[in-house]
């Protein structure tokens, strides 16, 4: 991501050297964490700009901070919040912003996709937290089903990309 200002962003939060090291793959746990916070940033963006044209979107963020609320204070499960009809309405308005974003320029392509990536890093390491059982994701069976399964098929496409732009290479098709 040459040129994109990426390095700029996580130089002024963790100076030039730590960027340096994270770059290069000789801090990951901080590479992952800076990526993470880019990523927040990026979609907090997104979010106050929907909220701005269009108000029913901060109705449904309001119903969200609500839900949030009693997750906390254990009014509601886990597993209902996950399954929740607010947050998938959300998802859904957010994915419909960004296929229009994706239209409009590839600054805004780079940007998704970079997205993209550092939520299937994310799923990536919810999987491995919930192997090694810090994480419980047992709450309830959706709960547990509906953050693994797309974890696991977000990773599969990934695993299978080429550098420089290449076709993957093809298994052999199973009957």
């Amino acid at each position: 991501m040459e040129g994109t200002g990426l390095k700029n962003i996580l130089d002024i939060v963790y100076g030039e050297n730590a960027v340096m090291h994270m770059m290069t793959g000789k801090a990951v746990q901080r590479a992952l964490r800076g990526h993470l916070l880019v990523d927040k940033c990026l979609h907090s963006q997104l979010i106050t700009e929907m909220a701005k044209d269009d108000p029913e979107i901060q109705t449904l963020l309001d119903q969200a901070d609500e839900l949030y609320s009693s997750l906390l204070s254990g009014e509601t499960t886990l597993g209902d919040a996950a399954c929740s009809e607010v947050l998938i309405q959300l998802e859904t308005v957010t994915e419909k912003k960004k296929s229009e974003l994706a239209q409009t320029s590839k600054t805004s392509q780079l940007w998704l996709n970079y997205q993209r990536m550092v939520g299937i890093a994310r799923s990536y390491w919810v999987l491995v937290d919930a192997f090694a059982g810090s994480v419980q994701l047992t709450d309830c069976l959706c709960c547990s089903w509906a953050l693994q399964i797309p974890a696991i098929c977000s990773l599969l496409p990934a695993a299978n990309e080429q550098p420089g732009g290449r076709a993957p290479r093809r298994l052999s098709k199973v009957p």
